[in-house]
Formats: structure tokens, C-alpha cells, sequence
């Protein structure tokens, strides 16, 4: 039974070196992929810590781009105008006074 257990104990520290840790850079630290853990680069946090014994072997994977905020101009010009119409139709019925824009 001893022998059975030592087996499955090496089996999974093998199995566990060789699962290998990937990383994100963020803005202020770094994501740990395999739990989404964001981690602030401060040397108070024991993650950060590992992160930085991990790098010294290994490259984390770059900061992802900013979002790109995609403007569709056919749209933002109906939007416009049913604003306007709505505006319009308001100071028609006098709950907003004349010129409001």
C-alpha cells in the first residue's frame, strides 16, 4: 500500500513540474493565465514574488492592445436623429422650452 501511495505522489510531482505556468503582463503587474489571478507587482505579494523566480527561465506573454472602439457613423446619425425628433416633439408639447438643444 505504501508503495502504491509513493507512486502517486511521484507520479503527480512529475506530472506538476511539468505543467508549465504562463503569464500576462498587465499595466500594474501581471495575470497568472491559469487562474485569471491578476498580481501587482509589489514585492509584499508572495505571487509576485514566484512570478519573478518564473521569469528569470521564461517570457510572459505581452500586455493585450486597448480596446478598439469600433464608431458606426450610420447609426450615431439615426441615434442624432431621433434625439432630435424627440426634442422636437417635447418642446411641441411644452415640457421643454423653446431652443432647447
Amino acid at each position: 500500500m505504501k508503495k502504491i501511495l509513493f507512486i502517486l505522489l511521484l507520479i503527480s510531482l512529475i506530472g506538476g513540474m511539468a505543467y508549465a505556468e504562463n503569464y500576462r503582463l498587465t499595466e500594474s503587474g501581471v495575470e497568472r493565465l491559469s487562474d485569471s489571478a491578476w498580481i501587482p507587482a509589489t514585492m509584499k505579494n508572495a505571487d509576485w514574488r514566484d512570478f519573478l523566480i518564473w521569469s528569470k527561465d521564461n517570457t510572459p506573454l505581452p500586455k493585450l492592445p486597448p480596446p478598439v472602439l469600433v464608431v458606426d457613423e450610420k447609426e450615431e446619425k439615426v441615434k442624432a436623429r431621433m434625439r432630435k425628433k424627440a426634442v422636437d416633439e417635447l418642446i411641441s408639447e411644452g415640457e421643454l422650452p423653446a431652443g432647447y438643444e
